[in-house]
């Protein structure tokens, strides 16, 4: 897990020493991503920077920007290729290896060899970006799922990309306005599905896809290496035994590391599994290191369940109890880092739970993706017992509040496009409905959840790893008959049946709590949450989009208890935080000390 970032300029303004000056701004931008090395590469018009955090192959000579022997191909690479060594067994008789062990080095030389042919070869998570100085082009390509994140940029000036927005906000004449055209889907869903970014002028790269800018000619070309929609699990049986099978191999390759990885434990049956797996494969003298969160109330955490697995599997446990008041002070922070308004609220503990865990290990293992790929939401379970759904069940399936409220609530030509999202739904709609509600997820719902993954983690230098969304296991998963997610109500009916064997039972099949805080509850405390409610009550200073008026009858409402708007309320605080620290430049650290004088 890296930062990595770079641009070319293209009217060739820029000295050498002006070329070094913006990638030191584009680096202490995204530092914290990685502070094992800092690495910088130039040549005329094309700067590289990289921000290394150590995992795999510790030595120097896996530092980066990395070059081959003739100095013609450059990599700065973040990620992990956990079949590294297969594909470098058969590259070793062709290239010359310096590294001991190095994926990055692995991924050079199949680039080398085969070009952008090479993605197919790996399994693991990245985001990277390759300058080929024969061929003049600047290579980008983002894993299958997009776990690792990358953003770019490209106008008369620069084509420019990095791990993270606010490395492009440093480049001169890139500024951050507000993206009208993509800010009606995110008030609906949270996030934005597609390329399209809340800046108006930044992109990000989608999961599975690869994009090569032409220097000579100035054009980018952006185009698919692997489509979900048009793989199949052919090889793959669906029975329990294949499964289980499956499941293990993608831990073990996850586990791949040189430096000290523990589990995110949420006492939930996804995270306790991995927990149970890891804990299978890992040495018996080694450490495995736990961590839970939760506030203190015991209505609020889950701690009960992940100590029945603490006790069984004996980890090293830690529990971390936040407070309402820490949740407060940590919210702008983490939108700082996340680049975007927080969407889910789970993100703040996640950060917290980040900061305490990176004094122990360099890696960290969840369960995120496998309620999309065997069929573990409660919402799937309602949808299914529908005979008949609409084009439009599935499109709002995810969705966390309406057009027509978001629109009362907003002035201005803001766009609800769906576009994308609609297009999803047309490419799987000969699929059955629960295949059709987990591919859609991941392409629009787990994406964000998984930018929060990397970008909380990060924050603390701290690297997460998804092994349920392992390629084949993904297909294994999305291929099983709906039976075998959803069966007499029950979700992810054969994942439990897996589960159930290495983990508690009382884990197995206890109801669905899911990662959550009182937000309701809290936005009625006038000396906590619900202090960001004055962003709207009391405006320092009015925004042409809100509609204040209307959108105080909503807190009036919700503060009084008539109504639940909590979720809606929860969209425009953090929208609103978002503009403060990214278009008007507020300080993150400040904005809730500024809410308590």
């Amino acid at each position: 897990m890296c930062g990595v970032a770079g641009f070319v300029d293209k009217k060739k303004r820029l000295t050498p020493p002006e070329i070094n000056e913006q990638l030191k701004k584009m680096l202490e931008a995204i530092k914290h991503r990685g502070n094992d090395a800092h690495g910088t590469y130039i040549n005329d018009n094309v700067g590289i920077i990289h921000a290394r955090l150590s995992i795999i192959d510790l030595s120097n000579i896996a530092n980066q920007p990395m070059q081959n022997e003739s100095g013609d191909t450059v990599i700065s690479f973040n990620g992990e290729l956990y079949n590294h060594l297969e594909v470098r067994e058969r590259l070793e008789k062709k290239y010359l290896f310096k590294s001991p062990h190095s994926d990055t080095e692995t991924l050079l030389h199949a680039y080398e060899d085969s070009k952008e042919k090479c993605l197919n070869d790996f399994s693991g998570m990245f985001a990277f970006a390759i300058f080929d100085r024969k061929r003049d082009e600047v290579f980008l390509a983002v894993d299958r799922f997009g776990i690792k994140p990358l953003y770019y940029i490209d106008t008369p000036d620069w084509f420019a990309w990095a791990s993270e927005i606010k490395a492009l906000l440093t480049l001169e004449g890139v500024t951050a306005e507000l993206n009208h055209e993509a800010l009606g889907e995110h008030l609906v869903f949270r996030s934005v599905a597609g390329p399209a970014t809340l800046f108006r002028q930044i992109h990000k790269l989608l999961p599975a896809e690869m994009l090569v800018y032409d220097l000579k000619t100035s054009i980018s070309t952006i185009s698919p290496y692997w489509e979900l929609s048009k793989q199949s699990a052919s090889t793959v049986d669906g029975s329990e035994k294949m499964i289980t099978e499956m499941l293990e191999r993608s831990v073990k390759e996850h586990m791949l590391a040189d430096v000290p990885l523990g589990v995110q434990l949420s006492g939930g049956v996804d995270s306790s599994f991995i927990a149970a797996m890891v804990k299978k494969n890992i040495p018996k003298k080694q450490e495995l290191h736990s961590f839970s969160i939760g506030l203190a109330e015991e209505a609020w955490n889950e701690f009960k369940f992940s100590r029945l697995v603490v006790a069984q599997l004996g980890t090293t446990h830690h529990e971390i109890i936040f407070t309402e008041e820490e949740f407060c002070a940590a919210l702008p922070i983490a939108t700082y880092h996340l680049d975007e308004p927080i969407n889910h609220s789970h993100s703040i503990p996640m950060m917290l739970l980040a900061q305490h865990a990176a004094k122990h290990v360099k890696v960290l293992m969840s369960g995120e993706g496998a309620d999309e790929v065997f069929g573990g939401y409660r919402r799937y379970v309602e949808f299914v017992k529908k005979d008949k759904h609409t084009s439009d069940d599935f499109l709002y399936e995810n969705a966390f509040s309406t057009e027509s409220l978001m629109r009362s609530l907003i002035h201005g030509d803001v766009r609800f496009d769906y576009s994308y999202r609609k297009k999803l739904l047309t490419e799987t709609s000969q699929e059955t409905d629960v295949y059709r509600l987990g591919a859609y997820d991941l392409a629009t719902y787990v994406t964000p959840l998984l930018v929060r993954q990397d970008k909380m983690g990060m924050k603390s230098t701290l690297e997460n790893r998804v092994p349920f969304l392992d390629h084949e296991v993904v297909l294994a998963g999305l291929h099983l008959a709906d039976t075998e997610k959803i069966s007499d109500g029950e979700a992810k009916y054969l994942l439990k049946k897996i589960a159930a064997k290495f983990v508690p039972p009382e884990i197995v099949y206890r109801p669905k709590i899911g990662f959550s805080q009182p937000i309701g509850v809290w936005l009625k405390n006038k000396d906590g949450l619900g202090k960001y409610l004055r962003f709207f009550t009391h405006p320092k200073a009015k925004r042409d989009i809100f509609n204040y008026e209307q959108i105080k009858l909503l807190v009036d409402e919700h503060t009084a208890g008539a109504k639940d708007h909590s979720a809606s309320l929860w969209i425009l605080i953090n929208l609103e935080l978002w503009m403060k620290i990214f278009l008007d430049g507020e300080n993150p650290e400040s904005v809730w000390i500024s809410l308590n004088e």
